[in-house]
């Protein structure tokens, strides 16, 4: 815990911080905004339970596109914090695989989910 200088004749001293200082380099990119993202039965016939938990109050946008890109579904949520359960029914569309998205406020989340 020592800080090193350099004078401008080539000499050099080390002085102690005068106060310690802590840092967590990069923890907050690792905190997850969401926990427990769960999606099931999947694979399934169309019908989907889709949970969550959220840390702390943020805009939540959940989508479904199919992998032609094209938007099966799509819900936006304010202020969504504590638990999210939904069931979403996409029996009505063709089987195949499907892109679930979760956007946070800084995140996205996604998930393969399969119509059979």
């Amino acid at each position: 815990r020592i800080r090193g200088a350099c004078g401008t004749n080539g000499t050099s001293w080390a002085t102690s911080f005068t106060a310690p200082a802590y840092y967590t380099l990069g923890g907050q990119r690792m905190a997850s905004p969401i926990m427990n993202f769960e999606v099931y039965p999947n694979p399934s016939k169309g019908m989907f339970s889709i949970n969550f938990e959220s840390k702390e109050s943020q805009n939540i946008e959940i989508s479904i596109t199919n992998y032609l890109g094209e938007k099966v579904f799509k819900q936006e949520v304010s202020n969504q914090i504590n638990t999210y359960n939904r069931t979403i029914d996409l029996s009505n569309k063709a089987n195949g695989i499907y892109l679930l998205s979760i956007k946070t406020n800084n995140k996205i989340f996604n998930k393969k989910i399969v119509i059979q």
